[in-house]
């Protein structure tokens, strides 16, 4: 009874496939407990972890890792901007595909799928954005564990926190994956579950 993590690897003629990771619940015919949405994902405080901007000379891009635990719609997400960015673009992804893209609103740092994207429950999802400027925020050991908020969760796995980066050199066709220090990196999916 609870969560389950399953992960798998495929062979073929004594070669490995990538392994997948999928999130699963097994419980009994219940489903999941009510809830008042749309609901966001949010970073409050926590001790230990202040946020502070970190200045690079190339942008990475940021994400976020996260799962849902009912079917539904991920309708954008907001992202905290450091300072000096002139523009920024905002993605979803699924394993390795690109689902969504659209350009970011520098003044609310928000980002609107329109139409929204439709989720699996307890499928492995990131949102992420690409951004000009050389500063971005930063939390270092936040997600140091799973956390859940409403029908969102936060992964943490064998790879590390939810926090990821990495930078574009194959022209916005991976997400990033890189993970470092569990860090957060102050960025909120919005999610509407099917009624």
């Amino acid at each position: 009874m609870g969560p389950l993590k399953v992960v798998t690897r495929a062979a073929w003629e004594e070669q490995w496939g990538d392994p997948r990771t999928y999130y699963v619940r097994v419980d009994s015919t219940t489903p999941p407990g009510p809830v008042t949405c749309p609901c966001t994902f949010t970073s409050p405080p926590k001790e230990g972890s202040p946020v502070f901007d970190v200045q690079e000379p190339y942008s990475p891009d940021l994400g976020f890792r996260f799962f849902v635990d009912r079917p539904g719609t991920l309708t954008g997400f907001t992202a905290r901007l450091g300072p000096e960015v002139t523009w920024a673009r905002g993605y979803l992804w699924d394993d390795n595909e690109r689902l969504a893209y659209a350009d970011m609103d520098l003044t609310t740092g928000k980002v609107t799928f329109s139409p929204g994207v439709r989720l699996a429950p307890y499928r492995p999802y990131t949102v992420s954005y690409h951004f000009s400027g050389p500063y971005y925020p930063v939390a270092e050991n936040y997600f140091t564990e799973q956390t859940t908020q409403g029908p969102i969760t936060a992964i943490h796995d064998d790879l590390g926190g939810a926090g990821v980066f990495g930078y574009s050199m194959s022209g916005f066709t991976d997400p990033p994956t890189q993970v470092y220090l569990d860090s957060d990196y102050q960025i909120s999916p919005t999610f509407e579950p099917t009624p």
